[in-house]
């Protein structure tokens, strides 16, 4: 019986994670992505659900700082949230990571595992049809599988060839985001925590990296400030932003993007999947974009070893994404901050703690549910709370 072959495009962490479980069961995985070397980027703060996946990969996180809370912000109200309040004892930590290095040691990971990677563009994917295998294409040529799988990111390489992009219904968000130093951390933030700050028409992350660096950055909504002056406009409608960056020395240009929110009507068909942001990517704003990747990862790995099904992997991530769905609309609408900020939050123990477990993420557990629960009442409990 021949080895099944698989084909995965893009060598980021959910496609390096996916090559890594398949090596591991015995499939030979071949890696595709136009870098040699993983690039950098903003940096990427982790949640506590990604936590189990890095362990049993073997990822050396030690570098990276903990992330142990987070804290948020509206005027001159703020509130921290700490991980080990959340409903269950999980983990109770995270880490922010440099992209290069992280992307880096997962790649590594999957090559010690026994994949193999082409430094290619590729150019098309096809999938396969009575005539011939799944094929990947670049410049070489093209390269036959028996899978291939489309986790390179929000291109979404082949969801726009078989023309299966999906768009988000009011999420057309923008950011601009550049590495700093000498961020000034404020009350009640503790070392480690990633801090987001609301303003009319956006919101601000500060993510620190390390050696006195922060990633930070400002994603705004369609009716926010835009364009050349719009990093400038969103500080001067943010004074708890502008109190952190009073100072601090801007270590490169404003980098952009916009309308990352999308998605895909299928995530499989015959010899073909789709994994990570390349299936679907919700919003930035609670850092579940990684996590996402690496749980389907071990999913769809499931699914092509033959202990699940592709149908299974397909509903376990769109069932995670509609968890974090109600929240992320909650926070555009108001009702989410309306609801952590307010005092009888703090005195009421479930919904606080039910909150924290949103915040890490533990949604990916089909037993447990109090957390996607306390997810779909957000704008109940928060009316409530105000009442």
């Amino acid at each position: 019986m021949s080895t099944q072959t698989v084909g995965i495009v893009g060598a980021g962490p959910a496609g390096c994670a996916l090559a890594t479980y398949l090596q591991r069961a015995g499939l030979q995985v071949t890696l595709f992505d136009a870098n040699a070397v993983p690039l950098g980027g903003v940096g990427e703060s982790l949640i506590p659900q990604s936590v189990p996946q890095l362990q049993d990969l073997g990822v050396d996180m030690s570098a990276y700082p903990v992330k142990r809370g987070a804290v948020f912000t509206r005027g001159d109200v703020a509130v921290r949230f700490d991980f080990g309040e959340a409903l269950r004892e999980q983990a109770s930590f995270a880490w922010h990571v440099r992209r290069d290095r992280f992307d880096a040691q997962l790649r590594e990971v999957a090559l010690a595992a026994g994949a193999q990677l082409v430094v290619a563009k590729v150019r098309r994917m096809e999938p396969r049809s009575e005539s011939g295998p799944s094929q990947v294409h670049t410049d070489d040529g093209p390269h036959a599988f028996d899978w291939i799988v489309d986790a390179a990111g929000r291109n979404q390489l082949l969801a726009r060839q078989l023309d299966i992009r999906t768009t988000h219904p009011h999420l057309r968000n923008a950011a601009m985001a550049a590495w700093h130093r000498d961020v000034k951390a404020l009350p009640p933030e503790e070392p480690g925590d990633i801090v987001i700050s609301e303003f009319d028409g956006g919101w601000f992350w500060f993510l620190p990296l390390g050696e006195g660096v922060h990633s930070v950055g400002a994603v705004t909504t369609p009716d926010g400030p835009r364009g050349r002056e719009g990093f400038a406009e969103a500080l001067r409608r943010c004074p708890a932003a502008a109190a952190r960056l009073e100072g601090a020395q801007p270590l490169e240009e404003l980098r952009g993007v916009s309308d990352f929110t999308c998605s895909a009507s299928r995530f499989h068909g015959p010899g073909w999947a789709l994994l990570g942001d390349a299936a679907t990517f919700l919003d930035p704003v609670f850092s579940t974009g990684i996590c996402l990747g690496l749980n389907g990862a071990q999913w769809l790995a499931a699914a092509l070893t033959g202990h699940s099904d592709l149908d299974t992997y397909e509903t376990r991530v769109r069932d995670a994404v509609r968890a974090f769905a109600p929240v992320v609309d909650a926070f555009y609408t108001g009702e989410f901050l309306d609801l952590a900020l307010s005092d009888s939050t703090w005195r009421y123990e479930p919904i606080r703690r039910g909150v924290v477990s949103l915040l890490s993420g533990d949604v990916f557990d089909s037993e447990f549910d109090a957390a996607r629960r306390i997810g779909t009442r957000i704008s109940q409990l928060a009316r409530r709370q105000a009442s």
